[in-house]
């Protein structure tokens, strides 16, 4: 996968965790302070992406792989779209589209 490509995909997940993170500040704080900080990892890793792809890319993972623990399982038991559904399968296809370019950064001479 090209690495602007995946800044793109990065930067547009991080603003959909933030978003997650402001909708639920009414109902608890520590659900704004954790959409906003995995969401700006997000976007911090796709800004770092442009001088160091790998750096990025790990910060990206980090944004990533974050919320899963809690959102996730939050989804499957309540089928709730907004925002366990959509953060989770999100950050499933930005863990993916990560692990598809650190291996084409691998293969790259």
């Amino acid at each position: 996968m090209n690495t602007q490509i995946m800044q793109a995909i990065a930067g547009l997940y991080g603003l959909i965790v933030m978003g997650g993170g402001l909708s639920a500040a009414s109902k608890s704080k520590i659900s704004l302070y954790a959409g906003v900080g995995t969401g700006l990892f997000a976007i911090a890793g796709a800004l770092v992406m442009a001088k160091n792809p790998k750096l990025g890319l790990v910060l990206i993972l980090i944004g990533a792989i974050a919320p899963l623990p809690r959102m996730l399982p939050g989804f499957i038991k309540t089928q709730t779209i907004w925002p366990a559904g959509v953060v989770s399968l999100c950050a499933i296809a930005v863990i993916i589209s990560a692990v598809l370019t650190f291996t084409q950064l691998k293969t790259q001479p």
